[in-house]
């Protein structure tokens, strides 16, 4: 498949993409407000970030339990390794990553809670202290941003070396992760005492947003009706032990004709993901899609093929698209 063809398969399964988490958590005292900030997509790596640590950019990870950063020498203070925000920091700590520092009990001899943050894209892990710190973002009424909001945040301190690969400038990750209580969205939902939902409208370039705390959501212009009320919803799914969005297909048709797959005994699982640019599939229903996009395209619509462009094995003429 062209550039072109992935990347709005890519743009139409993530733009209206709402994310919703149950039971609600609520604050102690009244209900804020939902919270709003920019998103940008950084043009070198295709990623997504948020200007939500000091006004630096975090880099959103739908499938990342923790909000790391780097830190300075004199950061806030560090959580105790007994502490429950400290057994939640691991719990998702990826099994080979266990021989780092912290992570089989030395953080209690130093009295510190050691995480273990993970970058998605360079797929490197190293070890940090979990502090208290301070996010920041916009309360919103839906249509626009209101005023600042600063809020505490538990988050993990990386070296510098951990932000290979992110884009210039980003002071480390955002997990926005469903089943992780350290989350973004779980964290503005108890510290704002808001709904833990969060929805994010990816750009192709200049700015999108990413609202935390449910609705209302209202589209340019202002007078439009609320969304919502009017969106289809899929129910999203555990898989596994993973701390990510899946939802289940049975099929997968192209040009309304289904794709020939195996007899797999139960549904096939999808993933999302602000991390990876492209749809990737499994070998075995690869092979099958491909050829079922291809005969679609080039005897269905005669779009004839051009010489394949890396990191893709068919390509298509632009001008005939």
């Amino acid at each position: 498949m062209s550039r072109r063809q992935s990347f709005l398969l890519a743009v139409s399964l993530c733009l209206f993409l709402a994310a919703s988490f149950s039971p609600c958590a609520l604050a102690s005292g009244a209900a804020g407000k939902p919270l709003v900030t920019p998103i940008t997509k950084d043009a070198s790596t295709s990623l997504y970030t948020a200007p939500l640590k000091d006004n630096r950019p975090l880099v959103l990870d739908l499938s990342g339990p923790l909000v790391w950063s780097t830190c300075d020498a004199s950061h806030p203070t560090t959580l105790e390794p007994y502490e429950r925000e400290c057994t939640e920091a691991n719990r998702y700590t990826r099994p080979r990553y266990w021989a780092y520092p912290g992570s089989d009990g030395a953080s209690y001899g130093r009295g510190k809670c050691a995480a273990h943050p993970y970058n998605p894209v360079a797929g490197r892990c190293a070890s940090g202290d979990l502090t208290r710190t301070t996010l920041s973002a916009s309360a919103t009424d839906g249509k626009n941003p209101l005023y600042p909001v600063s809020f505490p945040a538990v988050a993990s301190c990386a070296p510098e070396s951990l932000l290979d690969k992110l884009p210039a400038g980003a002071a480390g990750v955002a997990g926005l992760a469903a089943q992780s209580d350290l989350a973004l969205p779980a964290q503005v939902a108890t510290t704002q005492g808001v709904a833990r939902k969060f929805a994010l409208c990816l750009p192709s370039g200049g700015q999108g947003v990413a609202i935390f705390g449910g609705g209302p959501l209202f589209l340019l212009p202002p007078w439009r009706p609320e969304i919502t009320s009017a969106m289809e919803f899929t129910p999203l799914h555990r898989y596994q032990e993973q701390p990510g969005y899946h939802i289940w297909i049975k099929g997968i048709n192209v040009n309304q004709n289904p794709v020939p797959l195996g007899n797999y005994g139960g549904p096939l699982v999808v993933g999302f993901s602000t991390t990876v640019p492209y749809t990737a599939l499994r070998a075995d229903v690869y092979r099958p899609f491909v050829q079922a996009f291809d005969n679609a395209s080039t005897s269905g619509f005669g779009i004839p093929r051009v010489a394949p462009a890396a990191p893709f094995e068919m390509c298509y003429s632009r001008s005939a698209l």
